[in-house]
Formats: structure tokens, C-alpha cells, sequence
């Protein structure tokens, strides 16, 4: 195999098939730069629950494959070094990638003793370093396709987005739609056009009323991801997508409530992230 590039083992026996993978994407990209490789081909390594985690996450086996298909592998061609994506079917088939791989990531993987690097702290000491991340942009023809779909709402006011959190589990988090309609329908018209992203557990939900809806960004990352690009502002409460829009040159407003559920809590802001919630 050639020597200048990086083989990433994102192995689903240890990593959730979920926005998570945008941190694995990044800190691998800080990892090639920093020596010197490249290219980048991501592996996606089949787990021992029909081709997961063996573990409690919240999405049945049907909706991980989705996540797969619509998120996780497209998400590769966000990042401008990617040259290829391969999501093994069998296990076995890691052997002779792996054998042959001059460069790998995560370091010290090995497909007997897999390990995951899904979380922000390498990120977080690059940083630090002075490092730069590589800016995540959609190809082109999604770029054009947003444009489009802009055109064709006759969109020329500034843009806003609202990805709504509706989701069945950890709902402490999820938007409060009350409170997002009266905040929403103070914004003048004239002004802002807004656009509100649904969440793909309740695709077809509209419970912020009187507003547009995309539902095509909701079940395709790249079409998502270019139309936060083009947008004046992203408004979030904190949920998977904020994973995928940092890093990607996007206005970004993310309401993040502490202490809420595990994820949230300002213990596993500093076990995982090396953060305070505030920074």
C-alpha cells in the first residue's frame, strides 16, 4: 500500500455509528498533518451485535444501519483529504488492510484489541499546540443543490436555521417547543428566513409552527452540512449535529443545558473533553 496514507479503523465493536464519528474524522485529520501523510481512507470495522456495539444506545439495529448510510459514511466526503470509504461487511475482511497499512489511526489499534478515539480531547491538546483543523466543506454539487433549494423558496433574507432535539431518550435536552415558537415568531420576516431542521426519530413533526421545514437535511449530512454553510445563523440545542457543524466555518448559536442527563454533566465535560461546560 502506498506510504503516504492514513488508514482510519473506525470499528464499531468499540464506537457508536452516530455524530460522534465527526470527532474520530477530525482528530484523525490533525493526526495525517502532523505527519506529513496524504490521504485519508476510513475503514468501518463490522462489531459483534449484527455489525455493532454490543451496548445500550438508543437507536434499534435498523436505525444504526440508517445512521451508516445517511451520516456517518457520506460524512467522509466532508473532509478534502478523504479518499476513499470502506464499510467491511465481515469482520475478517480487516486482515489483509490491516496488515498491509504503513500508517494507522487510532494509534495502537490493532483489530484483536480494537480501541475508539471518538472524543474531543486530542482535539482540545492540538489546540493547545496551535494546531489548525481543516475547515469540513460539502462537495460541490451540494453546495449547488442548497443553492437551489434557496432559489426555489425565493429565500433573500438572512437565513436561520433551527435544528430541532426530539428524541426519545435523554429528552431533557430536547427543544422546548413552547418556548422556540414565541422566540421564533418575534424574528421580523422581512429580515430572517427560517428554516427549521426536524429531527429524523420524528421526521414528520412540525411542532414549531408557521415556518418552513427541511426534511431532506435531516436524512442527508451533505445536503445538512451545505445548508448550514450558507446559512446567516445555526441555532441548536445541544445534540448530535453540533458534533458535525463545528469545524465547518458555520455561524453557530448552541443552547446547552447542564446536568440534565450523563452526556451533559460537568464531570463528563472533563473526563471527555478536558473542558468546562462554559468554554
Amino acid at each position: 500500500m502506498t506510504n503516504d496514507i492514513l488508514y482510519c479503523f473506525y470499528d464499531l465493536s468499540v464506537s457508536p455509528p452516530s455524530y460522534d464519528f465527526f470527532e474520530f474524522m477530525r482528530t484523525a485529520e490533525l493526526h495525517r498533518k502532523r505527519y506529513g501523510l496524504d490521504e485519508i481512507y476510513f475503514i468501518f470495522v463490522p462489531g459483534p451485535k449484527e455489525g455493532f456495539r454490543d451496548d445500550s444506545f438508543a437507536r434499534t439495529i435498523s436505525q444504526r444501519h440508517t445512521l451508516m448510510r445517511n451520516v456517518v459514511v457520506p460524512a467522509c466526503w466532508l473532509l478534502p483529504s478523504c479518499k476513499g470509504a470502506y464499510w467491511l461487511q465481515d469482520r475478517d475482511e480487516i486482515g489483509m488492510i490491516f496488515e498491509n497499512a504503513n500508517h494507522v489511526f487510532p494509534r495502537g489499534y490493532m483489530p484483536q484489541k480494537p480501541i475508539n478515539d471518538y472524543f474531543r480531547a486530542g482535539q482540545i491538546s492540538a489546540y493547545l499546540r496551535g494546531e489548525r483543523q481543516t475547515q469540513l466543506r460539502e462537495p460541490p454539487e451540494y453546495t449547488q443543490m442548497v443553492q437551489s433549494f434557496l432559489a426555489n423558496k425565493d429565500v433573500s433574507q438572512k437565513l436561520i436555521t433551527v435544528t430541532v432535539r426530539d428524541a426519545p431518550y435523554d429528552d431533557q435536552r430536547n427543544t422546548n417547543f413552547s418556548e422556540w415558537n414565541i422566540f421564533l415568531k418575534k424574528l421580523p420576516p422581512a429580515k430572517y428566513k427560517v428554516i427549521i431542521i426536524p429531527d429524523t426519530f420524528n421526521l414528520w413533526s412540525q411542532k414549531i409552527h408557521s415556518f418552513d421545514y427541511c426534511e431532506l437535511a435531516s436524512v442527508s449530512i451533505l445536503f445538512r452540512m451545505a445548508l448550514y454553510r450558507q446559512a446567516y445563523l445555526n441555532m441548536f440545542t445541544a445534540q448530535g449535529p453540533c458534533s458535525a457543524v463545528f469545524g465547518s466555518d458555520s455561524s453557530i448559536l448552541m443552547f446547552g443545558p447542564v446536568n440534565t442527563d450523563v452526556a451533559s454533566t460537568k464531570q463528563w465535560w472533563r473526563k471527555c473533553d478536558s473542558l468546562e461546560p462554559e468554554e
